[in-house]
């Protein structure tokens, strides 16, 4: 069974992967490839470019008990305003070099404190058990932008435009099933006893408006971006 889930069951936080000197990365143009094309709001579809951005996005099952997320990573998207208010969906890619990766996991299975650092290639979806925690390396190509010639350099001229991203999921969630047979039974209920439902939803995690990432960027003369620690 499936539908559509009433209560919120996964979190989701969207954060740059920064370069050192903010500029947006570049890559040889069949280095993005395969998910690289995008839909504008006139539903044109054109191949990506060579600059690209490099989001880290968390996640975090929020249900307690017998429940699974199940993250659909791969069809991950980011909406985006053009320079003359288009809306834009752009999709991550999806294979090759830059495909979605786990860079971070921890699990309350093994140990409360237990926490993974990996660079592992995960496959089109990423599963998480209760309250289990990850972070998902996701390259976004900056196709769309740079096709309709719009001038991009600095990750500022990424964020200023970006308005979220949203990522595909469903929760399956097993549930006993009680009978007059087991309902005061203590032993532990078969797989007869227990239906799977599975709901589904989206992840979305919103970025900062212009004003706010102003904060965090400095520019100079000679056309240079820096980061601000104002943490002082």
């Amino acid at each position: 069974e499936q539908g559509q889930y009433r209560q919120q069951f996964l979190a989701c936080w969207v954060m740059i992967n920064h370069t050192e000197d903010c500029n947006l990365r570049s890559t040889p143009m069949e280095m993005i490839s395969g998910s690289n094309s995008v839909e504008g709001s006139d539903g044109r579809s054109t191949m990506g470019e060579s600059l690209y951005i490099e989001l880290q996005v968390a996640f975090q099952n929020t249900k307690s008990g017998f429940s699974q997320v199940y993250i659909d990573v791969c069809r991950a998207t980011v909406q985006m305003l053009s320079g003359t208010g288009d809306f834009i969906t752009q999709r991550v890619i999806q294979s090759g070099p830059l495909r979605p990766k786990i860079i971070y996991r921890s699990s309350l299975e093994k140990n409360p404190q237990s926490c993974e650092y990996l660079d592992d290639r995960c496959g089109q979806v990423l599963s998480l058990k209760p309250f289990e925690f990850a972070i998902a390396s996701l390259n976004v190509p900056l196709a769309y932008c740079r096709q309709r010639r719009e001038v991009l350099q600095f990750e500022t001229d990424f964020l200023s435009r970006t308005v979220s991203i949203v990522v595909p999921a469903t929760c399956e969630i097993v549930e006993p099933i009680y009978t007059e047979q087991n309902r005061n039974s203590v032993v532990k209920a078969t797989n007869s006893d227990v239906s799977k439902r599975l709901y589904s939803s989206v992840g979305v995690a919103t970025f900062a408006n212009e004003h706010e990432i102003w904060e965090s960027y400095m520019e100079l003369p000679g056309n240079c971006v820096v980061m601000v620690d104002r943490r002082d």
